[in-house]
């Protein structure tokens, strides 16, 4: 699924996608973030961040390593330039705090990128996100419903925590599954 059928699945952002440079095959910009296919992040330009959105199809759960003194969750990722050519990516994502990496829980979830690193790793393309230093991510589910029942569940927990002069946030019900730091934002 590319970024923009993503997009049509929300409102708030199907409501965006005037705002953005949208084509098939290309990236999304939001702001000063441009949203690449995987296959169009340059290997040789190591020092560039790559913003991206992936199907995540292998995951692990998250362990620590010793020598990096920090979590680690390793992904298979694909989008459609390299599914066209039946290949795939992988995702590492760092972090010093347990729920600074994701718990990806099904085959398919849709994982956003930003301010990630490329390598290259038993020849394919290997992204790097260290969350806490620059990069970050925000885990989309699939199942619809799913993803509106969990967001009604976060909602109703944060409503009993506000206070009654907190505004609702907007757009609630679009928020990702999970995410790292603080808050999300679909703007860069």
């Amino acid at each position: 699924m590319t970024e923009v059928a993503v997009a049509k699945e929300s409102p708030k952002i199907k409501a965006d996608l005037t705002k953005r440079k949208v084509s098939h095959g290309q990236g999304v910009t939001v702001g000063k973030t441009e949203y690449l296919p995987l296959l169009e992040h340059s290997l040789n330009d190591k020092d560039e961040t790559c913003s991206f959105y992936a199907v995540l199809i292998d995951s692990n759960y998250p362990s620590f390593d010793k020598k990096a003194q920090k979590y680690k969750v390793s992904a298979k990722i694909v989008d459609p330039s390299v599914h066209e050519q039946s290949e795939h990516a992988y995702l590492n994502i760092w972090s010093k705090d347990l729920q600074g990496v994701p718990v990806c829980s099904k085959v398919g979830d849709i994982i956003r990128v930003h301010r990630g690193t490329i390598a290259e790793y038993r020849g394919k393309r290997q992204f790097n996100v260290n969350v806490g230093f620059k990069g970050s991510w925000a885990l989309f589910a699939t199942n619809w419903q799913e993803a509106q029942s969990a967001a009604v569940a976060v909602e109703e927990e944060e409503a009993s925590e506000r206070s009654d002069e907190e505004p609702e946030p907007k757009n609630s019900k679009y928020r990702p599954l999970k995410f790292s730091g603080k808050n999300y934002s679909f703007d860069s």
